[in-house]
């Protein structure tokens, strides 16, 4: 996705879906097929679904920013689509705002404050990447590890 980075132009004038349908591409000159779009799993589709032999590898949702409370939607979006055995999701964010910075802000804030999140467990991989642990939407005892990525798309 550091592509869509660095010719912006391009990418920002793309809705979530074709941007998403290209990292699907990207992923199945690895897997051969297993990365699919759209595909149903628990309660609705997933933007992406990457499937192995022993079972999901990742749900995916897509969004492009359109602020906290959307945010904090999302990660509850991805929640339906989590079996009880899957303990990880992943977000990816394009932003075609220019202060990506705040953003990222602003989605750490509403991760922390969703009711889901198990406090203090907000992990800064990157200066657009983080990570958040979450009471899983089915059992409390487990937790889901949420994996946030952001893609700048601003011009």
């Amino acid at each position: 996705a550091r592509q869509f980075e660095i010719t912006p132009k391009t990418y920002s004038k793309m809705e979530e879906e074709e941007i998403r349908d290209l990292i699907i591409g990207m992923m199945n000159t690895n897997y051969r097929g297993a990365a699919t779009a759209e595909t149903f799993n628990k309660l609705g589709k997933t933007d992406i679904r990457l499937w192995v032999n022993t079972g999901n590898v990742l749900i995916c949702e897509c969004k492009v920013w359109n602020g906290p409370k959307a945010y904090s939607d999302a990660i509850g979006q991805l929640f339906g689509y989590l079996t009880w055995r899957e303990g990880y999701g992943v977000l990816i964010i394009f932003c075609k705002r220019k202060d990506m910075t705040a953003a990222i802000g602003q989605a750490k804030k509403a991760a922390e404050t969703h009711a889901s999140y198990t406090s203090g467990t907000l992990i800064t991989s990157s200066e657009s990447r983080f990570s958040t642990r979450h009471k899983h939407p089915q059992d409390s005892a487990k937790s889901v590890e949420i994996y946030h990525l952001f893609i700048d798309l601003s011009l």
